[in-house]
């Protein structure tokens, strides 16, 4: 398979969340160990993810999102707490 870009934008980003899933570790044997963010996975039925070398070519991101949150500000940081 051949490598190819990958651009994203999401519509209403989750805190940049999904625009990042190439650089999390998703516990299986493949890229992302040198993540700080580990996502538990369990695997269900036959398909499994692509044994990717490399992480995708990821070449754009960008979020747009009509109610922006401020992270440089107390309130704001303290309001996306779980």
């Amino acid at each position: 398979m051949g490598e190819r870009s990958l651009s994203l934008i999401e519509l209403g980003p989750s805190a940049a969340l999904n625009l990042c899933w190439d650089r999390y570790d998703y516990g299986f044997d493949h890229w992302g160990h040198d993540s700080s963010l580990k996502i538990t996975t369990e695997w269900r039925g036959d398909k499994r993810p692509p044994n990717w070398k490399s992480r995708p070519n990821v070449v754009f991101r960008s979020g747009v999102d009509l109610n922006v949150i401020d992270m440089k500000t107390k309130l704001s940081v303290n309001g996306c707490r779980l």
